[in-house]
């Protein structure tokens, strides 16, 4: 992480819910910073997990949990 440039113009962090369809400002950006993410470690990790990213893995739960919900509304029949 090191310092980014200083603006000289007003920036506000705003939060943006595509869902509810409203913004809410968080306040006002005083100081900025670039980030840089450590290729290494991303990829070691990702070697590690089999190749599954953690969007991945989120998906594969989600499909997990609508499966479980589907076969409760299921009933089971017996013959006699």
């Amino acid at each position: 992480m090191t310092p980014g440039v200083t603006s000289t113009f007003l920036q506000q962090l705003v939060h943006l819910d595509t869902a509810g369809k409203s913004a809410v400002v968080l306040g006002e950006v005083h100081k900025q910073y670039i980030v840089s993410p450590d290729i290494d470690i991303l990829l070691r990790d990702l070697y590690l997990n089999g190749g599954a990213t953690p969007g991945d893995k989120e998906a594969e739960a989600r499909k997990v949990a609508e499966e479980v919900k589907v076969e409760r509304r299921l009933v089971k029949m017996e013959l006699e």
